[in-house]
């Protein structure tokens, strides 16, 4: 093997990513139709989390390949991460076209349709994924992440039954954290007391080859235990859901007032663009937005305004997450076209994905940082904007396991923090009248003390025109940590949380300094926001 290769595969094997990528990088210079060296750096961008340059890389090299299974099979690939879908599907036919024999595109194929709500097709699928791999004897241990999407189309099917039954037939082969994990999460009354003891046993491994591995292997058996104990001893709960928190902030890199650093860039640009109007002010008419905490109930408000035959029910996109780098990334020339652009470019990206339905709706949380770049590129949107219990909250983000999508959830520090943030900077947006025609606040305990008023108050604001369908939110799916919950009927138990007492403190600590911060910033708190300071 290429000595340059070697190097380069073993620093992506110890997570030496930004090393990793500069070698790459100083071998495609030199080489710049090398294949090798190509797909490597797309590897790169993509565990990165950059689809944009993945893609990129890719597209610079396939004229020279232009039937590469690899290209073609991970370009479809990252175009779902970058939620392109229809073009996703277009380099996914061409895989399953080039390799039939291979699963992955038929995993992927799976993707996209899961999105689209097309769930037929997903399982279609998704069972030929698994008949390849079954069929060439692969130890199902490494294709994990297609048994967890079959797991995931059980539940978009509401076919708990079929799902349990899946999961015990892998468990029988031998034990496996992870679909261990998904067994309690969707019934725990079909874990066996053998299960227990044999977590329990996997727990006492002492010897590991890295930081990472003991990650892998202890964090899904912690939080497994620590939500089987749940209801039959919730010390004992309480303690492996802080023993898996803290496997996971040991892996960590993260600085949460990196977190305070974005916010005040955001306020910064909004500055260059406060004064600005785009030209078509209907534009973003048939976009809604739900933001707030992760948590929070934002899978919850979205299968009500969905419950109809109007609005599809987008999920969360990570679309304004990606537009707001590019509106300063070349200086602050033209800033008006390219607002323009890119609410234009987010309404086809989101008309691409509803089919014959009138409506979309956003509900990726964290937009709630993006509301006044929302209002500019799309004037006639509507935003949601869904607060709950501080408290409540923070303890339902350290019950979930987060990794990298929500990485400050593993200490109750950080959550303090953040939540803090999360509150300034919708005062910081509500500093601007003219948005607020077209933002409503909605409390959490409100909605779910009486969910038919404030369903109906949802309905107005929106001007949804189709019968809300009890029926459609029963069969709602989302992939989130709320997908086993929001299937289920309304309830009122995860209001006023009393766990994790001992913590308070530190958390209350660390949300009342971080308010202070903006405060002295400027920011006005001038009420008891989230309710209860």
């Amino acid at each position: 093997m290429n000595k340059s290769i070697y190097e380069i595969q073993n620093l992506i094997a110890t997570n030496q990513l930004d090393q990793a990528l500069q070698n790459c990088q100083r071998e495609v210079k030199k080489q710049p139709h090398d294949l090798v060296f190509n797909k490597l750096l797309s590897y790169i961008w993509g565990v990165k989390n950059n689809y944009t340059k993945a893609i990129e890389t890719i597209k610079n090299i396939l004229p020279q390949h232009p039937h590469d299974f690899d290209l073609i099979n991970n370009l479809g690939s990252y175009y779902i991460k970058a939620e392109e879908f229809l073009l996703a599907q277009e380099y996914i036919d061409q895989a399953k076209s080039i390799n039939p024999d291979s699963p992955s595109p038929y995993h992927n194929a799976a993707e996209v349709n899961i999105v689209l709500r097309k769930f037929d097709f997903a399982k279609k699928e998704i069972e030929h994924a698994l008949y390849l791999y079954e069929k060439n004897n692969v130890d199902f241990k490494s294709y994990t992440p297609t048994l967890l999407l079959r797991i995931n189309i059980y539940i978009a099917d509401k076919d708990q039954e079929g799902a349990i039954k899946f999961i015990l037939k892998y468990l029988k082969i031998e034990f496996h954290s992870e679909l261990f994990l998904q067994l309690v999460q969707i019934d725990k009354n079909s874990v066996s007391a053998d299960m227990i003891v044999q977590c329990e046993k996997l727990l006492q491994q002492k010897m590991f080859k890295s930081s990472i591995s003991k990650f892998q292997h202890l964090v899904p058996l912690y939080f497994a235990l620590a939500l089987y104990h749940e209801k039959n001893d919730k010390k004992k709960s309480e303690e492996y859901y802080v023993k898996a928190n803290q496997e996971i902030f040991s892996i960590q890199r993260l600085n949460i007032f990196e977190y305070q650093k974005k916010q005040n860039k955001i306020m910064d640009t909004f500055k260059l663009i406060e004064n600005l109007d785009i030209e078509d002010q209907h534009l973003g008419k048939f976009n809604y937005f739900i933001v707030g905490l992760p948590r929070s109930g934002t899978t919850l408000m979205e299968s009500l305004i969905t419950a109809n035959h109007e609005v599809f029910p987008g999920g969360e996109l990570n679309i304004f997450n990606k537009f707001i780098p590019r509106l300063i990334a070349d200086g602050h020339e033209n800033l008006l076209t390219k607002l323009q652009s890119m609410g234009e470019e987010y309404v086809r990206m989101t008309n691409d994905m509803k089919n014959d339905f009138k409506s979309t709706v956003d509900k990726m949380p964290m937009n709630f940082s993006y509301v006044g770049y929302i209002q500019k590129c799309l004037p006639a949107s509507k935003i949601i904007i869904l607060v709950r219990q501080p408290w409540d909250v923070a303890i339902s983000l350290f019950k979930q396991r987060y990794v990298t999508n929500i990485a400050y959830s593993s200490s109750f520090f950080n959550i303090g923090v953040y939540i803090a943030n999360f509150e300034a900077m919708v005062m910081y947006w509500g500093q601007f009248p003219s948005f607020q025609s077209n933002i409503l606040r909605v409390q959490y305990e409100d909605l779910v003390h009486d969910l038919d008023t404030q369903r109906e108050n949802l309905y107005r604001f929106l001007e949804i025109e189709g019968r809300y369908d009890p029926a459609i939110r029963e069969k709602f799916f989302a992939r989130t940590a709320s997908m086993n919950q929001v299937q289920k009927a309304v309830h009122q138990t995860s209001v006023k949380k009393s766990d994790f007492s001992e913590h308070f403190g530190e958390f209350d600590d660390a949300y009342r300094s971080q308010k202070e911060y903006w405060e002295r910033k400027g920011i006005d708190f001038y009420d008891k926001f989230l309710g209860i300071y």
